[in-house]
């Protein structure tokens, strides 16, 4: 893997993150004092241009302190930072990964913990990208340091991502949940395809937990978009966050809210392509439906702006760390 070297001012002069922000008042957060990042600091990035990555390069990050423990993050947009207004928008290819570093979760975390960073988010993966991306990152770290220095924070996204990454399909055996050809494998009703799936990959953050050697106490899972649904889930060798960050952000501004199992409109359309899902119409359109009323919560809550905004962040990184730490 080829990594460029960049030092945080030459990262602020690359996006004109000039000091222009600190004396505007918008910012005041951001203050050098107040910066979770010393500027001595060595940061890293592949600046990927290619395949999932040519449209946001800075989506691997690495926040090199120079300490023993080091804290790894893997999701999608949530766990990018997208969204982080007036400097981050995804969707428009607008990136400053100063800003992101210095305001998301995961670098909360890593300065609270005094360790060191690896974000590696992508906005817009699926589950499986993501666990590709852990796999990749556990092979090289536990060759380089003790695994017991590593802390492990792995977000889980909608399952429906997962019908549009055929070529990780084999990898991680989803061909029994997204073939659209008859097969030996049962076919499942909604609730009972959904938990499989979701257990699908809990089994596998286990597998990793032992393969590599990893301290339970130190790795954890969450989800932005669904409930978790496997049962027994407290006995699996990690921790997780029970409530979604969707559902946490509407309830901490006082706005109830149910999620569906899915959260991508265009898995229900192609639901009935799927071999191995038996699910009735009714049941889709009840599903769409909830999918818009959580989106219509999601927009109200203070916490949020299409994504966690600032204080979102804030607050999410302090469930997280309350979850380490009991």
């Amino acid at each position: 893997m080829t990594i460029g070297n960049y030092t945080l001012a030459e990262l602020e002069n690359i996006h004109q993150f000039t000091g222009e922000c600190y004396s505007s008042g918008l910012l005041g957060n951001l203050h050098p004092d107040n910066n979770p990042f010393n500027p001595r600091h060595k940061i890293l990035t592949t600046r990927t241009t290619t395949g999932r990555h040519k449209r946001w390069p800075y989506t691997e990050l690495i926040v090199d302190k120079g300490k023993e423990d080091t804290l790894i993050s893997v999701g999608e947009s949530w766990t990018y930072g997208d969204s982080l207004a007036p400097f981050v928008k995804a969707s428009e290819t607008k990136d400053n990964p100063v800003y992101r570093l210095m305001t998301v979760f995961s670098s909360l975390l890593a300065h609270s913990y005094d360790s060191n960073l690896y974000l590696w988010a992508t906005p817009a993966d699926s589950t499986s990208c993501i666990f590709n991306d852990l796999i990749s990152l556990l092979e090289h770290l536990t060759s380089q340091q003790d695994p017991s220095t590593l802390r492990v924070v792995v977000q889980m996204t909608s399952p429906g991502r997962d019908l549009g990454h055929t070529t990780l399909h084999a990898k991680f055996g989803l061909e029994k949940f997204f073939s659209t050809t008859p097969n030996e494998n049962p076919i499942l009703g909604r609730s009972e395809f959904h938990q499989q799936h979701e257990k699908n990959y809990l089994d596998m953050l286990a597998n990793l937990v032992n393969k590599y050697g990893l301290n339970p106490d130190r790795v954890l899972v969450w989800k932005n978009f669904n409930e978790f649904l496997t049962p027994g889930i407290s006995k699996y060798p990690f921790k997780y966050i029970k409530t979604p960050a969707h559902r946490f952000l509407c309830e901490m501004s006082g706005i109830p809210c149910k999620l569906s199992k899915s959260l991508e409109v265009s898995f229900y359309e192609k639901a009935h392509s799927l071999y191995n899902l038996n699910v009735s119409d009714e049941r889709l359109e009840k599903e769409m439906n909830i999918i818009e009323k959580s989106f219509e919560a999601l927009s109200k809550s203070r916490l949020n702006y299409w994504h966690m905004n600032e204080f979102g962040h804030w607050v999410w990184a302090g469930l997280i760390k309350n979850t380490f730490d009991t």
